[in-house]
């Protein structure tokens, strides 16, 4: 059946698996990519990516139409997750300001957009923030 094929992680309609950070999920990679202290301050279940089908839109720029979105939902009581919109990202320093980004409390969503990035946490002594980065599908690399 194609509509249940690895392509589209085995669920009808979805256009890819949720995926969860946290370091109850891939412990072993997080153990090794943060320091002691920023694996600690990461729950179990932090956040989830997952995908929103968009029926319109009426955003100006014509860049969303009909297709798949995503968002980012936080699923963390103790950590809220901020939203920066296309970046806050300095590229000379390499550090991240989103000081003006969304506030995403537990259980609540934001969408993201290619560019945006996620701040897990900021701490002064370590901070997490992930960059999301929308890869075409196989789909639109054969046509």
């Amino acid at each position: 059946n194609p509509d249940r094929s690895r392509k589209n992680g085995g669920h009808r309609n979805q256009p890819f698996t949720p995926l969860i950070l946290g370091s109850g999920c891939f412990g072993w990679f997080w153990q090794k990519a943060l320091s002691p202290m920023a694996f600690q301050a990461l729950p179990q279940e932090h956040v989830v990516f997952e995908p929103v089908i968009r029926q319109c839109s009426d955003e100006p720029n014509g860049a969303a139409s009909m297709g798949a979105a995503v968002s980012v939902r936080n699923l963390s009581a103790e950590k809220q997750v901020r939203v920066c919109c296309n970046g806050g990202l300095s590229a000379a320093m390499g550090a991240v300001d989103c000081s003006s980004g969304r506030l995403v409390g537990c259980g609540e969503s934001a969408p993201v957009l290619h560019g945006d990035v996620v701040v897990l946490f900021a701490e002064p002594s370590h901070s997490l923030w992930v960059c999301f980065r929308e890869l075409p599908s196989p789909a639109s690399e054969e046509a």
